[in-house]
């Protein structure tokens, strides 16, 4: 999603497939992850099979980072692309509201539909708190640019604090919450801001600024990581991330008697932010050299459309998919993933053919 340049990136528009593969997975399935009821080991590994979906939208905010960082940047057009991504927000929040009210037979009066947009409904529009946090990233984008290219130990120094304001104070929680469990308290549910008003990242989104420089410093320097001992570092990463993850998140529903969300509450932890770079290092040899492999850079040039569209697709088909008998098992849930991946990319696709709706899938 996001971003298109001139030059295109094999690895990157698999970067793209998976993420936004990742995002449908977390969206729409029908996995049984409540160990809290069922108390099988079945519900453990759903749930962390389910912790590698929280790289998902980040993987967009890294890839983001990683294109723009690295080319030339024109005020103007700049603009325009940043204008143009508030427009589509909008567009495509009213588009979704609209569609899924039949599909969800569940309608809304004129000032309901107000409220809806304004507040992004819950599983109907929420999704596209992403462009608003790209919106977040473009308006800073061109003094993040300057910084790069001109004083990159500036932008170290920005990192470093958007960091330690986003992840830091992320991980100062996940360190309080453990301590209250041991010692069987529970005064926090959650997150909390650790610096109060001295945090200049709180309420946008701010870890997406540090996925964001991170990615256009890893592509900078992509060809140090070549090597094959990254390789096996960074699959050994990805699976200890989720593991940590895991069992924090496991730690965390115990104590507040709820399944916690591993995946919203992923995206800003050091786990998540582990096994994005080593998902990164992994995909650097990738190589379109069969010519089924072509569906990957397809569905990596059309992400951001099939992330708009997906919600309609995904609505309408998770009923039936959840009557099914064999709806609960991994594989059966990567399926059904892949034909709304795939509906979507068709939809898409012909939709791009009309000559004025297909400038609702450009940025």
């Amino acid at each position: 999603m996001g971003e298109h340049t001139k030059e295109r990136y094999e690895f990157i528009d698999l970067l793209k497939a998976i993420g936004i593969f990742l995002v449908i997975i977390y969206h729409y399935n029908n996995l049984e992850v409540n160990f809290l009821e069922t108390q099988n080991t079945v519900s453990y590994f759903n749930y962390f099979f389910e912790s590698i979906a929280s790289t998902g939208v980040p993987i967009f905010f890294f890839v983001n980072g990683a294109l723009l960082l690295n080319k030339d940047l024109y005020l103007k057009k700049h603009i325009l692309k940043l204008i143009t991504i508030v427009l589509l927000t909008v567009i495509w929040a009213i588009i979704t509201l609209l569609i899924l009210m039949p599909i969800k037979n569940e309608y809304m009066s004129l000032f309901e539909l107000a409220k809806s947009l304004a507040m992004g409904k819950s599983h109907w529009i929420d999704h596209l708190w992403f462009m608003k946090s790209m919106v977040v990233i473009y308006v800073f984008f061109p003094l993040i640019k300057k910084t790069y290219d001109c004083e990159v130990n500036n932008l170290y120094f920005i990192l470093i604090i958007a960091f330690i304001m986003t992840f830091g104070s992320v991980f100062l929680s996940n360190c309080a919450n453990v301590l209250e469990f041991i010692i069987g308290k529970n005064y926090l549910s959650g997150n909390i801001n650790f610096f109060g008003e001295f945090n200049a990242f709180r309420g946008i989104y701010g870890y997406s600024i540090v996925y964001f420089i991170l990615g256009g410093l890893f592509f900078k320097h992509k060809e140090k990581f070549y090597d094959k001992k990254w390789e096996i570092s960074a699959t050994s990463i990805i699976i200890i991330s989720m593991m940590v993850l895991t069992s924090y998140s496991v730690l965390m529903s115990k104590s507040n008697g709820e399944i916690y969300d591993i995946v919203w509450y992923g995206y800003d932890t050091i786990p998540t932010l582990c096994i994005v770079i080593s998902l990164f290092i992994l995909s650097l040899k990738y190589k379109e050299n069969h010519k089924p492999l072509k569906i990957i850079s397809v569905t990596g040039k059309n992400s951001l459309g099939i992330y708009f569209i997906h919600r309609i697709w995904g609505s309408l088909f998770l009923k039936y998919f959840k009557q099914s008998s064999l709806s609960g098992d991994i594989a059966s849930n990567l399926l059904f993933a892949l034909f709304i991946l795939l509906i979507s990319l068709i939809s898409v696709l012909l939709l791009k053919k009309v000559p004025v709706v297909k400038k609702l899938f450009a940025i």
